[in-house]
């Protein structure tokens, strides 16, 4: 095995809470099972491992156990979530309701956590750590966005892929 490193994910739904008010809860059941659907295909066709799913979050990492590189993971981490935001909006049944999908990227679960839950505030879907963003090289473009404050209180740089 090469990687003993793990890229995080964890993704949500940014309006869950907005959309469930005006909706039957089945109708916001099916979406959300689309939704989730949509975030497992994507993750499992970049090489990740769905870790689980509760209600409108979805986690997921890549590497760890894996022969994938740290370099390889970051890299499988970003595409799988540039693929996601890409099928939220073409699905029939989440894109015309406004579904805003939240992606956070990073080394460790909390910081992909806590860059899941900034997005918003950061006007962007998908958030990267700088240490992930390091890993893809050159692979991708990014933009870098202000920062961000972690859990606590320190100024983090972060990144949005393009």
């Amino acid at each position: 095995m090469t990687g003993t490193a793990a890229i995080h994910y964890f993704a949500a739904v940014h309006n869950v809470v907005e959309l469930a008010k005006n909706r039957d809860p089945l109708e916001l059941t099916d979406m959300l099972k689309s939704f989730k659907a949509l975030m497992i295909e994507a993750i499992e066709a970049e090489q990740g491992f769905f870790e689980g799913a509760l209600g409108d979050q979805v986690i997921a990492s890549w590497g760890g156990i894996s022969s994938q590189t740290p370099s390889e993971s970051a890299l499988h981490a970003c595409r799988a979530a540039l693929k996601q935001i890409k099928s939220v909006a073409a699905d029939p049944k989440l894109g015309p309701v406004g579904l805003r999908v939240a992606i956070g990227i990073a080394e460790d679960q909390e910081m992909s956590v806590a860059l899941c839950r900034s997005s918003l505030a950061a006007e962007s879907s998908i958030l990267v750590s700088a240490g992930a963003r390091a890993l893809c090289s050159e692979a991708l473009r990014f933009e870098e966005l202000s920062p961000i404050k972690d859990a606590a209180g320190r100024s983090v740089r972060v990144f949005r892929p393009s």
